[in-house]
C-alpha cells in the first residue's frame, strides 16, 4: 500500500483547464478475526478514519483481536 501511496504522489495530472493536479490518498488496511460482512466493513472504516485522522497522505494498519 505504501509504494501505491508513493506511486499515486509522484504522478502528474493535468485539469481540462490545464493546470497541473496531484493526487494523494489515506490508506487503511484492517485484520480481524471477524467474518461477518458488517464485522468487516467496520473494521475497515474505523481503520480509515484513523488514517484520515494522523493526517493526509499516509497509509495505517489496525490489528484487531
Amino acid at each position: 500500500m505504501e509504494r501505491l501511496r508513493e506511486s499515486w504522489e509522484r504522478l502528474e495530472y493535468r485539469a481540462p483547464d490545464g493546470r497541473a493536479c496531484s493526487v494523494t490518498a489515506a490508506l487503511a488496511w484492517s485484520s480481524t478475526a471477524e467474518r461477518e460482512p458488517q464485522a468487516l466493513l467496520h473494521a475497515a472504516d474505523q481503520a480509515l478514519y484513523c488514517a484520515k485522522g494522523q493526517g493526509r497522505n499516509r497509509m495505517h494498519l489496525v490489528l484487531a483481536a
